[in-house]
Formats: structure tokens, C-alpha cells, sequence
């Protein structure tokens, strides 16, 4: 016994959540390929304005404008009047939702990939 408020409550829970996962993809990404090139680190770290450099480097701020670039370039297509009626604060809400699963998600890859490695690195140490 579903109704259409319920169905159109999932249609946007499992958007935020699609939304999140690419947000945190894409910062992932970045991260990966920040740190693997040093000339690259360092140009950002130099030759940018704070403005600029801040959300190129901290991944919260970039998982932030990551889901609002998506947020805003499919609100269109998605019902954003969920919140009181209000389109703009259903937008301001679904943006804030998806970012902070965003930042959740990185973080919780981010410490796997350090976990994985210390326990690379104890597991060659204790073998060689």
C-alpha cells in the first residue's frame, strides 16, 4: 500500500544517494591524482589564489561544490518542492544532504586506502 508521496520519497532518496557515490567518486579522483603528481600538488599549493586553491585541496569543500554542480544541473528533473512547498530550500536541503554523504563516502574510502596500505606495509616488513 504505497501512495505517490512515499514513491516520489524513495525516487529522491535514491537519487541523493546515486548523487553522493559520483560526488565522492569524483573527489576520490581528484585526490588520487593530486597526490600522485607533486608538480601538480604544487602548483595548486602556489600559483592559485586561496580562493580557488581551498576547494581544489579540502576534500569536504570539493565534495560540496562536486554535488552542487550536479544538484544544479539536474534540478530540472527532479521534484526540489519536497520541503514545505519551497523549490529553493527542497534544493538548498538535497544539496546539503548529498554533499555530506559525499564527504561521509570519500572519507570512509580514504581511510580504507590507508588502512590497506599500513597493512601492506606491516605485512612486507614482517615477511621480508
Amino acid at each position: 500500500m504505497t501512495g505517490a508521496p512515499v514513491d516520489a520519497t524513495l525516487q529522491l532518496m535514491q537519487i541523493i544517494f546515486f548523487y553522493a557515490l559520483w560526488s565522492a567518486g569524483i573527489v576520490t579522483i581528484w585526490d588520487k591524482i593530486r597526490h600522485d603528481f607533486p608538480a601538480l600538488e604544487n602548483a595548486l599549493q602556489t600559483k592559485l589564489p586561496w580562493l580557488i586553491r581551498k576547494p581544489l585541496i579540502c576534500g569536504l569543500c570539493l565534495s560540496y561544490w562536486v554535488s552542487l554542480f550536479l544538484v544544479l544541473g539536474t534540478a530540472p528533473q527532479v521534484p526540489l518542492s519536497f520541503v514545505s512547498g519551497n523549490a529553493i530550500l527542497g534544493l538548498w536541503f538535497m544539496w546539503f544532504v548529498t554533499g555530506f554523504m559525499a564527504w561521509a563516502f570519500f572519507a570512509v574510502v580514504l581511510a580504507l586506502h590507508h588502512v590497506i596500505h599500513f597493512l601492506d606495509e606491516k605485512i612486507s616488513h614482517h615477511h621480508s
